[in-house]
């Protein structure tokens, strides 16, 4: 793959080339000359905190589910000299065998100086949603922001390459190494702005963790461009609208297409070698938005074909196209909000399934404060959110589920009355909840594995400023059903806080007592929390929290089990400067 490889420093070379010839502003280079003649004058700014945490475990009825012992750092500081400032933060803890997770390690620096920003160690860009969103990388990157300008762009490992076991895996960074790299460029002017995205990511397969019995390993590569453009057309509507293009080898190793196959679309303009195993689509989105005296009109139209594929992103739906209308509007001088939004669905897009599926989607939401002691708010909506979830239970064996990714359906509803006086508030709040959704099973909707949620909560507050104390009592009742699964649970709850000395010592409790029924049997458990920080003089501070699980009841002796969690912790927050030789004061 060497042209590819010329080809790719091709393209980068030319980014360079883009980014330092953007019309900037220029830089104060004499109060830098002064800086530096008078360096020995000047002092260097160290601002921040730093934590140490020291976290234990004990368990009886039931094998441990983390270590006896497990401590970890860290510290976000800012340093500054020169007008040059730079946030550093890194973070560590030791390995976990119980979960068989790793250690881990985050470090990242970010020097900042007028409109230009490095970026080192683990940090994260966000570029657009079709091409990188929610992902951090550790490597390289800046943004440079001169006047209306901007340009961002990184290179690094992206955090993971494979999808990750959220429930006690040993493969968090995946069995592959995955480098990634990518770029922003745009204009921001009064009336709207306008950009180009580009993404790209690559396995290494000569880097890899651990390869799974019976799982056969593809390196996979990816380029995504895509455009942004936001404008006013004229006062009060406006114009938003993005599309992007992506290629996408499901294996990167399968043979090269031929150069009869080759197009402007699969190359990506020269930045992207195609193999059999190719898949390439589209993905844009077109929105206008209208205010006008209290109202909001605003229409969208969103199309995500087959064959797209960004590695940017943690999980992405294709395959999908839908038309939507909202209005909100306020009532009775702001006291009452309504938002509402309705449209269509449609995917299978290509006919390439037996089926397609149309479906109706709607969300609305009220809220009515009529004065300062009342709230309402209720909501419904059926769009899509989409959580993808993979549990291992054995590390040398594939993924054996995927589940909880489509709510279809949720609702909502909250009461909220305040009570009492500013010296001694009080509060009572009704929140109800109910959620159904569909199962996913290697990433296939399972119309006949749907699942329900139902939560309700009454709460009570009461506070005292002046004594600083505040106690909170309630109940809570929550039943969830899946395919061959039903379970309920009441919970009587209370929690209760108190500052002495000043409020340099603060101390907390909670606990809960939850009666549960699932499947038929019937069990108990107790949840008790006890804690408290001491700030001490100098910005020192002293934290400790005990956490103890009991669970009994149960027809069967062997699901009963206690559980201690313990946590101590330091903290120191500082600044101040090194160096530096301020003027003596003036004799008056």
């Amino acid at each position: 793959m060497p042209i590819l490889k010329h080809q790719t420093c091709f393209f980068y070379a030319l980014f360079v080339l883009l980014f330092f010839g953007l019309p900037v502003q220029g830089q104060d280079l004499e109060a830098i000359g002064q800086n530096l003649s008078n360096l020995r004058d000047q002092s260097l700014g160290i601002t921040g905190n730093i934590q140490f945490s020291n976290q234990s475990y004990w368990s009886e009825g039931i094998d441990a589910r983390r270590d006896t012992w497990q401590w970890g750092v860290r510290a976000n500081l800012n340093f500054s000299f020169l007008g040059m400032s730079a946030p550093f933060s890194v973070a560590f803890s030791d390995a976990n065998s119980a979960y068989r997770l790793p250690s881990y390690t985050f470090v990242g620096i970010s020097p900042k100086y007028k409109w230009a920003t490095l970026h080192l160690g683990d940090r994260s860009l966000g570029f657009s949603r079709y091409t990188m969103s929610g992902i951090s990388f550790r490597g390289i990157g800046f943004t440079l922001e001169p006047g209306r300008w901007y340009a961002s762009g990184f290179y690094g490992k992206l955090n993971r390459a494979l999808s990750s076991d959220l429930d006690a895996v040993g493969d968090l960074n995946g069995y592959l190494k995955r480098k990634g790299y990518g770029s922003r460029l745009g204009y921001v002017g009064k009336k709207g702005g306008y950009f180009i995205n580009f993404f790209g990511a690559d396995d290494d397969d000569e880097d890899f963790l651990l390869t799974p019995i019976g799982e056969a390993l593809s390196t996979t590569n990816n380029r995504v461009v895509s455009l942004e453009l936001r404008q006013e057309l004229f006062e009060g509507l406006t114009l938003s609208t993005e599309l992007a293009h992506s290629v996408y080898n499901n294996d990167s190793n399968a043979k090269q297409l031929g150069e009869a196959d080759y197009n402007l679309g699969n190359r990506l303009l020269g930045v992207f070698q195609p193999t059999e195993s190719l898949l390439t689509g589209q993905a844009y989105n077109l929105g206008l938005f209208y205010s006008v005296k209290g109202w909001g009109l605003q229409g969208r139209y969103e199309r995500v074909e087959r064959g797209f594929r960004t590695l940017g992103a943690l999980f992405f739906n294709d395959d999908t196209e839908n038309y939507s209308l909202g209005v909100s509007r306020n009532f009775l001088e702001n006291k009452l909000s309504v938002i509402v939004n309705g449209g269509i669905e449609r995917v299978n897009l290509d006919d390439a399934e037996l089926e397609q599926t149309n479906r109706f989607i709607a969300s609305a939401n009220v809220t009515y404060r009529p004065d300062d002691k009342w709230m309402y708010s209720a909501g419904y909506s059926n769009f899509r959110n989409d959580t993808k979830l993979r549990t291992r239970t054995n590390l040398l064996q594939p993924v054996d589920s995927i589940f909880l990714a489509q709510v279809n359906q949720s609702i909502n509803g909250m009461i909220i009355r305040r009570l009492g006086t500013k010296e001694r508030p009080a509060s009572v709040s009704l929140i109800m909840n109910h959620q159904r959704a569909n199962n996913v099973i290697n990433d296939m909707v399972q119309d006949n594995g749907q699942s329900q949620f139902s939560n309700a909560a009454l709460l009570y507050g009461f506070g005292n400023a002046n004594a600083g104390w505040r106690w909170t009592a309630g109940l809570s009742y929550n039943t969830t059903t899946l395919a061959n699964f039903r379970t309920q649970s009441f919970s009587p709850t209370f929690g209760a806080s108190r500052n002495f000395f000043d409020n340099a010592l603060s101390t907390n409790m909670r606990t809960a007592f939850s009666f549960f029924q699932q499947n038929g049997d019937t069990n108990n458990v107790l949840n008790l929390s006890l804690g408290g920080s001491y700030r001490l003089k100098n910005s020192h501070n002293l934290g400790l929290n005990i956490t103890h699980i009991n669970r009994f009841g149960a027809a069967d002796p062997a699901l009963s089990f206690s559980e201690w969690y313990g946590k101590v912790a330091y903290g120191y927050r500082f600044g101040g400067s090194i160096g530096g030789n301020p003027k003596p004061p003036e004799n008056k």
